[in-house]
């Protein structure tokens, strides 16, 4: 049987890029989400567009319907009363649910998490197949901010790279991309019984830190 030279190109190429995921979660963040065991971290250098990439990937008992996330927290005073933006270069290979980026404002927590701000990207999220393509998640952090915590996630099966994350202060001109935390509807609804409930849709709130 003969093997076209474009075949054998793809097979070593493909093997080169899967030896370079060096599996281990990169320094300063760690691997956390609703089924962490499910994933493996690690850094990847030939799939990467610039030197070094994160990779998230699913390990083959993933299921569908959790996720695995590669974050930090870091303290809110050097934020707190701005517009932040969370930007980085994505990249994915046979997401079977979705993927992107995170950012969350937490609040001093009481008996229930404080979630100030949150935008997980699944309202835009990355699917399939990919290259590297850039996104954005702006927030406001508020005043009695404590915490910001950010990442990015990979929800069911998949694989997905990250590099050239960058937060920074951005001016008020540039719009946020969320509201005020998915948590608590801001007004009561259905109070007298009588709308049907809609379909279940899920919502990753991503309160993996706590």
């Amino acid at each position: 049987m003969r093997i076209l030279p474009g075949l054998i190109f793809f097979l070593l190429f493909s093997a080169a890029a899967h030896a370079a995921i060096v599996e281990g979660v990169p320094k300063g963040w760690y691997l956390t989400g609703s089924s962490p065991a499910s994933y493996v971290a690690g850094t990847d250098t030939a799939g990467s567009a610039g030197g070094k990439c994160a990779v998230i990937q699913s390990r083959s008992e993933a299921p569908d319907d959790k996720f695995g996330t590669i974050m930090q927290t870091i303290a809110a005073d050097a934020y707190r009363g701005k517009r932040i933006r969370l930007s980085g270069m994505l990249r994915s290979a046979d997401v079977k649910g979705w993927g992107g980026l995170w950012l969350r404002i937490d609040g001093q927590p009481g008996n229930k998490p404080n979630i100030l701000g949150f935008d997980n990207m699944q309202s835009r999220p990355v699917l399939g197949s990919t290259q590297w393509r850039r996104y954005e998640i702006v927030l406001d952090v508020a005043q009695d901010a404590t915490d910001v915590a950010f990442g990015f996630l990979l929800a069911g099966k998949g694989t997905l790279w990250a590099e050239s994350l960058k937060l920074d202060e951005v001016d008020k001109s540039v719009p946020t991309t969320a509201g005020p935390s998915p948590l608590l509807p801001k007004m009561p609804t259905n109070l007298d019984f009588q709308s049907a409930r809609p379909r279940l849709q899920q919502t990753l709130v991503a309160v993996v830190d706590r």
